[in-house]
């Protein structure tokens, strides 16, 4: 996709590495991938940012004088690397201190392993791209999938392995997001902000509506993956995106896949749901698979977990709706 400005120094490094440095990269942070976790949990956002730095650094030999491995060099050395988030796809903000008229880029690092993968067609990106719901897309490169720790491999092996569409690791490059999520737009849990709260749920049944009408299917869209630029709504995780048109819908609805999507917004149709504390799988309902009804159960969902402050029940059998939440109890509730 062209772009309008001259390509900026991160973006000219990042996508000058080949598939080779990508799974390289990608070798090299797959086995730290708990560890980051554990390292959010704990609030060291910093070390998972010098990680990848430590492992960025390592793509060209030292003594490797060529172009492409001067550029990165000024790169690393002129950007700043800090670690936002994430749990399948780890985000890090990169930042050039150095000129404050460039916008800060998110670099994502999606794990999309063994997952039903239905890409969006071209026409389909342009017209959300068109909405303002996606954000355009500076540079992306996608690795072969790569094992755990025990099992050593090489691009080559890597590269035939399995199907490329089932599994992989994608390296992207978007625009940074100053203003937020639309979940952290509103606290949660307040009994005083109910028309937040509904101004809230009305932006998240606008993008469901919005990708409704482009036959488009989105099974992690919780409120903290629709992120804010410019008053506008982006969606911050497209790998949960799934284009839902009469042929990729019958593959959908048959296949034995898992989808990309999050515990306490998983819809019955995709991912099972517990009843009564036993859980049903979600393929006797795949059939019924519709992204309407997809969308109004994560809707629902959110809608229940920014009113309590508690995650959405039916994944998980200790959380179940509670009436005696203050929202339910409240007068003004």
């Amino acid at each position: 996709m062209p772009r309008e400005e001259t390509a900026t120094a991160a973006e000219t490094a990042l996508a000058n590495l080949s598939d080779e440095q990508i799974f390289t990269l990608n070798k090299s942070l797959v086995n730290q991938w708990r560890e980051w976790m554990q390292k959010e949990q704990e609030g060291d956002k910093a070390s998972v940012a010098a990680d990848l730095r430590r492992a960025l650094e390592t793509l060209y030999a030292a003594d490797d004088g060529s172009r492409e491995a001067t550029q990165f060099r000024a790169f690393l050395a002129t950007y700043k690397i800090e670690f936002i988030g994430g749990n399948n796809t780890k985000n890090f903000k990169l930042s050039n201190p150095n000129d404050p008229n460039e916008k800060p880029f998110v670099f994502a690092i999606q794990q999309c392993e063994f997952k039903a993968q239905v890409p969006l067609s071209s026409e389909t990106e342009i017209a959300l791209l068109g909405e303002g719901l996606l954000l355009p897309l500076h540079c992306q490169k996608s690795s072969p999938y790569i094992w755990g720790q025990d099992v050593e491999q090489d691009y080559e092996h890597a590269a035939g392995w399995g199907h490329p569409d089932e599994t992989s690791y994608t390296f992207s490059l978007t625009e940074f997001c100053d203003e937020g999520s639309l979940e952290s737009s509103v606290a949660k849990a307040d009994t005083t902000k109910l028309a937040e709260y509904a101004s809230q749920a009305t932006r998240q049944a606008d993008v469901f509506l919005t990708l409704s009408r482009q036959e488009i299917l989105w099974t992690d869209g919780k409120l903290s993956n629709i992120l804010l630029q410019e008053g506008r709504c982006r969606i911050g995780d497209t790998k949960a995106l799934y284009q839902f048109d009469d042929a990729s819908a019958a593959r959908l609805c048959t296949e034995n896949k898992d989808f990309a999507s999050t515990i306490g917004y998983c819809a019955p149709e995709f991912g099972g749901i517990r009843v009564g504390g036993e859980f049903t799988p979600g393929l006797r309902l795949r059939q019924h698979l519709k992204p309407d009804s997809v969308h109004a159960y994560i809707l629902g969902m959110s809608i229940y977990n920014q009113l309590t402050g508690n995650m959405p029940p039916g994944n998980l059998p200790a959380n179940q709706f509670s009436p005696a939440e203050d929202v339910f109890t409240t007068p003004i509730g």
